[in-house]
Order: C-alpha cells, then sequence, then structure tokens
C-alpha cells in the first residue's frame, strides 16, 4: 500500500479517473482508492449518452457539455474510438407524422441549435428511412438528426483512464475503502483505508452518492 501521495483521489467512476488523469498529467503523485470495482457504481450503470442536445435552454451549459463532447473526439483521434469506448454516429428524433404537434416541437429545437451552432439536420421521412432501415416512419415523418451525439462504454473509458494515469506514475487501488480523514489544525494530513493509511495533504472525493 502507498504510504504517501501528492493527492488522493476517492472513487473509481468515470469523474474519479478523469480527475485523477488530469492531475496526474500535471506532475503530483496521485493514488485513486475506491471501494470496490472500477466503474462498478453510478457509472458502469449510466445510459452513458453523450449530448447537448437536451441542454439547449441554458446556453452556458448547452457550450460545457459541448466542449465536453469535443474533448472525447479529441481522445478518440489520439488513442481511438475503441480504445476509449467512444461509439455512434449521431442521435435522431422524429415526429409522427406530417399533422404531429412533434414537426413544430423538432422545427423549434432545430432552430434553437442553428443559434447555438450545434450540428444538426432536419430529415424528411425517405433519409430517415435510409438511416433507420428497420423502423416503420407514418408518412410525413419528420426527423432531426444531432450529428454530434454519442454513446460511451463507460467502463471502458474508466479502464483507459486507470491504463493513462498508471503509466504517468499514478496508481490505482480497487477494493480499497476510506473509512477516515486525519486533520491537524483544520487541515488535512491523510486519509484511512480499510487497508491502512495514506498520509497527504490534498484530496478530492468523487465517490458519487
Amino acid at each position: 500500500m502507498t504510504d504517501r501521495a501528492d493527492i488522493v483521489v476517492v472513487g473509481g467512476g468515470s469523474i474519479g479517473l478523469s480527475t485523477a488523469l488530469a492531475l496526474a498529467r500535471r506532475g503530483p503523485r496521485v493514488v485513486l482508492v475506491e471501494g470496490g470495482t472500477l466503474a462498478g457504481g453510478t457509472t458502469g450503470n449510466s445510459f452513458s449518452w453523450l449530448n447537448a442536445t437536451t441542454k439547449l435552454d441554458d446556453a452556458d451549459y448547452h457550450r460545457l457539455n459541448a466542449a465536453g463532447m469535443a474533448r472525447y473526439r479529441d481522445l478518440a483521434a489520439a488513442h481511438g474510438s475503441d480504445r476509449i469506448g467512444l461509439h455512434g454516429h449521431g442521435n435522431i428524433d422524429w415526429s409522427d407524422g406530417e399533422n404531429s404537434s412533434q414537426v413544430g416541437d423538432l422545427q423549434a429545437v432545430a432552430a434553437r441549435m442553428r443559434e447555438l451552432d450545434y450540428r444538426h439536420e432536419l430529415l424528411d421521412r425517405r433519409q430517415l428511412a435510409e438511416l433507420e432501415p428497420n423502423v416503420a416512419f407514418a408518412d410525413g415523418a419528420v426527423g432531426l438528426l444531432a450529428v454530434d451525439d454519442r454513446w460511451l462504454d463507460a467502463p471502458r473509458y474508466v479502464r483507459f483512464c486507470a491504463e493513462r494515469l498508471r503509466a504517468l506514475g499514478g496508481t490505482v487501488r480497487e477494493n480499497c475503502a476510506v473509512t477516515a480523514f486525519r486533520t491537524e489544525a483544520g487541515r488535512l494530513t491523510g486519509v484511512v483505508t480499510d487497508r491502512g493509511p495514506m498520509a497527504t495533504g490534498q484530496a478530492v472525493l468523487a465517490a458519487g452518492p
């Protein structure tokens, strides 16, 4: 068991591993501890839809999500989509038919996407059928393709981050639960785990609920 770390990250999900990897790239000695197995909690049970499509009301929040998606694409370009677990070729919503109120809703969403410069395409029934030949679209159906939406194999992404963290000299400890923190004069001096104590002056809590 490592007995000292510059920074201890508690939690082996996507937030914990992403944080640990970003910190390790800046030079400190990072130790990540996970009470169970990597991606064994929320991350491993997430639908993992990467999108800014459902975040259109708040422009800043939308751009934050779009920037995160761009970072995944950068990682895929550098390391390969399969290696980081990035999949998909966009997301499609569609109306039931030309008289459906959904048509107007989709057109309004498309207009908002255009305002935010978020890539999209409005599709007619023929185009929808070409993309999804196994779906029976109603006559006059209209579709909206969010071109950049993807889905993430989150456990694979976490394993990728763990691999990169170790390559940078970091440590990953699974089945190592944090049970307490040690402080002196109001400052963190260490964490206590069920596998022994570890001295550190900084910790990040990313343990989910």
